[in-house]
């Protein structure tokens, strides 16, 4: 367990138990979650371990994709159109849905678990 900059603490996947990743989301505190081996199955146990505690939980994911490494190579009137496509989309997402008790965020190889 290492205490990170903005006060949520960071634990590492490959040194905790599934009983202790299940008490972590009992608490309810932020956590982020580092060295994970599979992160689908990982973010797919914590879905069920927060459904059975009765909250919501949204997945963000915040790994590259190919289109995020081609568009360095666009000219920049297409990038504005694409950031713009992008925004858009993100902003009628985040107004049709409700808000989720707990975000999971995922990035390459790691998990952040915010409670709202």
């Amino acid at each position: 367990m290492v205490s990170s900059l903005d006060g949520n603490l960071t634990y590492f996947e490959n040194r905790i138990t599934e009983e202790f990743l299940a008490s972590l989301l009992a608490s309810g505190n932020s956590f982020f979650l580092e060295n994970v081996a599979n992160l689908d199955s990982t973010v797919e146990l914590c879905k069920t371990k927060l459904t059975q505690l009765g909250l919501s939980c949204r997945i963000e994911d915040r790994r590259s994709s190919w289109v995020d490494d081609a568009a360095m190579f666009l000219p920049w009137p297409v990038k504005l159109c694409i950031a713009a496509w992008i925004l858009t989309k993100d902003a009628a997402r985040r107004l049709s849905r409700p808000r989720a008790n707990v975000v999971i965020v995922k990035s390459p190889g790691a998990l952040r678990i915010r409670f709202r």
